[in-house]
């Protein structure tokens, strides 16, 4: 096997030499040898980290019970509410505050249909939103904890009330099956009942009922459109009697290592062309891990990356790269977990916080397999 040697130990074994061969020049002018001293030895750092663990995580399910709910298109104490019927389920999780690899997730679904007949409006939660976004004291998810009064989510004056659980995030509309807004602030909260039997807002909650809010601010929050169909350009649908079930899920997390000092974690890089037919990529395959990123637009039109895949918590996720002008290009660092990740150019789209709205395909979908 040859010997490998780095660059400092190189220059060392030169010094060595030198140092060495003046010695031999005196020894020989004074008539003997003098051994040199042999060189220091070094040893290679070695790798730390921890093996896998096992993560307790707190589940939270909830949903309506019965059909019957009312609906605001006025704020509570303008007008009273109109009688729908329709249903909300959700389900939470919260990760450790002390695990900061793990993400909180979260589903929110729900419809509504006026009994007079009319169309039936739906809304899906799409992503959670960050700690303070829209006004919120916390991230995505909160579970027993305290909410509206003071804390006035999206600006709305509600009685302060306990709730079990709630959700902040980013919806999507459909009336009828056919999507009328995206990207729109919503809330889904299991509290304690906060309205009376005449749905007037109470000034102290009542721990002896559980009610599920859903409100949708849509104009209320600034910068926010309004959302089509409603004449304030808001809504909010609460059902006065819900239920929910409380229980753990264990994950494991893998194993992690600490590469060794004077070494950084090894990043790999991925070149995305945008063409006028479609996206041209680099692999097909590839190991998981940090990658260095560079999105080329090589087309003749405005073009960007759209990607979609699970990240390491199993949580779906949507990323874009921003619109990039014929010539140019865009560079970046993704993680990719395991698992098949899909591409996408897109176009012609309305900017968001987070995000962009409202955006048009601009050829077919590829996709990278990462191992």
């Amino acid at each position: 096997m040859k010997p490998q040697f780095s660059m400092s130990r190189f220059v060392l074994v030169l010094a060595l030499i030198a140092a060495f061969s003046a010695l031999s020049v005196a020894a020989m002018a004074n008539g003997k040898m003098k051994p040199a001293k042999p060189a220091p030895s070094y040893k290679t750092p070695t790798v730390q980290g921890r093996g896998p663990i096992s993560v307790k995580l707190t589940a939270i399910t909830a949903s309506n019970i019965g059909c019957t709910a009312w609906l605001y298109n006025t704020w509570p104490t303008s007008c009273p509410p109109t009688q729908v019927s329709g249903s909300i389920q959700a389900m939470a999780v919260k990760a450790p505050a002390d695990m900061p690899s793990l993400n909180d997730r979260a589903t929110v679904t729900a419809s509504f249909t006026c009994i007079s007949g009319g169309p039936t409006y739906a809304v899906n939660f799409k992503s959670l939103a960050s700690a303070g976004q829209f006004n919120t004291p916390f991230g995505g998810v909160a579970f027993q904890r305290n909410i509206f009064g003071d804390t006035r989510f999206f600006n709305m004056d509600l009685p302060v009330t306990m709730a079990y659980v709630a959700v902040v995030g980013l919806a999507t509309i459909t009336k009828d099956g056919q999507v009328i807004a995206e990207n729109q602030p919503a809330v889904a909260a299991l509290t304690q009942g906060i309205h009376d039997d005449n749905h007037k807002l109470m000034s102290q909650a009542d721990a002896t009922r559980r009610e599920f809010h859903l409100i949708v601010p849509g104009s209320m929050v600034q910068g926010v459109s309004a959302v089509p169909d409603f004449p304030n350009g808001y809504f909010y649908v609460y059902w006065p009697d819900a239920t929910y079930n409380i229980s753990t899920e264990t994950i494991s997390i893998p194993a992690e290592t600490t590469a060794p000092l004077g070494r950084g974690p090894q990043t790999g890089s991925l070149v995305i062309n945008l063409t006028n037919k479609g996206i041209s990529k680099s692999v097909g395959t590839a190991s998981s891990g940090l990658y260095d990123i560079t999105v080329k637009n090589i087309s003749n039109k405005p073009q960007g990356l759209y990607m979609t895949g699970t990240d390491i918590c199993c949580t779906d996720y949507k990323r874009f790269s921003k619109i990039i002008k014929p010539g140019e290009s865009q560079k970046f660092k993704f993680y990719f977990a395991p698992g098949k990740v899909v591409m996408r150019p897109f176009c012609c789209a309305i900017k968001t916080p987070t995000a962009y709205k409202d955006y048009n395909w601009t050829g077919p979908a590829t996709s990278i397999v990462f191992e």
